[in-house]
């Protein structure tokens, strides 16, 4: 009996090995089959998703272009590969020269663009140290600058920009700029221009639909020299967190300090200069129940002009308005035709239809404090005004939000900035006695008032009534 059971166990193993044998051509023809796809996947892909991002490499650029008016990119190299595509584009700026006859040429800026775009799934760094040496996306860019003065051989920024764009159309963007020190033309005293930059550094982040963005950037010192003047930048940080509303504009929270900027211009008649030091400027905005909200503040711990040192400046304000207006109002400021703007004093239909629909809708505009501080003195103005909101329209809207405004405001000046400025500036001196003598200015001694306030239509200064021109019905 146990010579029939081993012999049964051997046969029930030969018989397995016979069948893992037949099974194995399936399970190696099942294997070379997902190589062959992964293959012809990896050989395909570079192919269509180089196309794609070059489609959306043009999209940007014509973005670009509607962004900021005058700025064009004209193309002078264009070539795709199956895994790389490089593209060059030199800035153009339009309408930027004009000749002695008013013809209008465009500028040549010399600036060159040149992108490479690494067609995914996977990408290899190349070695760069900025780029991650294996990359799974749909493609990664990377962009050089460089700058032609003259005859002379490009000048290439060190650095570039880097932007890795995720299969599901997120992607992340870094600008990096490493330390420059070049100059323009002939020298500085010779009617050229030197440039010497620290650096800088920007990270962008944003999401699929490109409708949350989020940014944190570095800007190191620059500091161009020529024969006209200087201009010296210090330390740049920001930092902004942003939504694309359902109102077609953005909102968000964002923060931006700059340690240090100067400007002397030797060249003019009169020499100018201008310096501040350690700005801040911060702002606040959002959308709750159909009300766009949003508030701005600036502080200038000091600040320069020409002569007139310690300086300091502290700006707070907001607004309460109607969204969905404002994403009207810009609507019809996009559509403008700033040409036509320009040769006609009159107000576009689509403008004036927006600007009635804002004050039909009410709104709340606010100053909370205007603070300068100055050697001679100090000077602080707020002001608050309210429309409520009506169901009229067109021009009645218009003459409701006049009759119906509520304003209040504010003026302090020190007596002894009231005095400098009068000295310093006759025209502002005779102004400025003329509103002592009327009453609009109240001097107490130490610093002069004005208190002012409109209600209903009617105005009062210092608590005396001022007529209002009468509008017609």
């Amino acid at each position: 009996m146990r010579g029939i059971r081993f012999a049964v166990i051997a046969s029930g193993a030969h018989l397995d090995w016979e069948c893992s044998m037949r099974r194995l051509p399936i399970a190696v023809l099942i294997f070379l089959t997902v190589l062959m796809m992964f293959v012809v996947l990896a050989l395909v892909s570079p192919l269509l998703t180089g196309s794609l991002a070059g489609k959306q490499f043009y999209r940007s650029l014509a973005d670009l272009e509607e962004l900021v008016p005058g700025l064009l990119f004209e193309e002078t190299q264009a070539d795709s590969g199956w895994f790389k595509s490089v593209n060059t584009q030199e800035l153009v700026f339009k309408d930027m020269l004009v000749a002695e006859d008013g013809s209008v040429a465009d500028q040549h800026s010399g600036i060159f663009v040149a992108t490479e775009i690494f067609h995914g799934p996977l990408i290899f760094g190349m070695g760069d140290p900025n780029m991650p040496a294996v990359s799974f996306a749909i493609a990664a860019t990377r962009t050089r600058v460089s700058y032609v003065d003259g005859d002379k051989e490009p000048v290439e920024f060190p650095g570039g920009i880097y932007n890795r764009i995720s299969f599901d159309g997120s992607g992340s963007l870094s600008l990096v700029f490493e330390a420059l020190s070049e100059e323009f033309g002939n020298k500085a005293g010779d009617g050229g221009a030197t440039i010497t930059w620290e650096g800088a550094h920007l990270e962008v982040d944003y999401d699929a639909g490109l409708s949350h963005v989020e940014t944190v950037g570095l800007i190191k010192p620059l500091s161009i020299v020529s024969a006209d003047g200087e201009f010296r930048l210090g330390e740049i940080s920001f930092s902004s967190s942003a939504e694309h509303s359902d109102f077609g504009f953005w909102v968000g929270s964002s923060t931006t300090r700059v340690e240090a900027l100067t400007v002397v211009e030797s060249s003019a008649e009169i020499p100018t200069a201008f310096s501040l030091k350690g700005m801040t400027i911060s702002g606040d905005s959002g959308i709750e129940q159909g009300r766009l909200t949003g508030s701005v503040t600036l502080s200038i711990a000091d600040l320069e002009m020409n002569d007139i040192a310690g300086n300091s400046v502290q700006l707070s304000m907001s607004a309460d308005v109607d969204a969905a207006t404002v994403g009207r109002l810009k609507n019809a400021l996009e559509e403008q035709d700033l040409a036509n703007a320009e040769a006609s004093a009159e107000v576009p239909a689509a403008l004036q239809d927006a600007g009635m629909e804002l004050l039909a809708a009410g709104l709340t505009l606010e100053i909370s404090e205007l603070q300068i501080n100055t050697a001679q003195g100090d000077a602080r103005f707020v002001i608050r005004f309210e429309i409520p909101a009506s169901d009229l329209s067109g021009e009645a809207a218009v003459m409701n939000a006049i009759f119906s405004m509520s304003a209040e405001s504010s003026l302090r000046i020190s007596r002894s900035l009231f005095d400098f400025v009068s000295r310093s500036n006759p025209v502002m001196a005779q102004q400025m006695t003329a509103l002592l003598q009327t009453g609009m200015l109240i001097d107490e001694g130490e610093q002069l008032t004005l208190e002012a306030l409109y209600d209903g239509g009617l105005l009062t200064v210092n608590g005396m009534p001022i007529p209002l021109p009468v509008v017609p019905q």
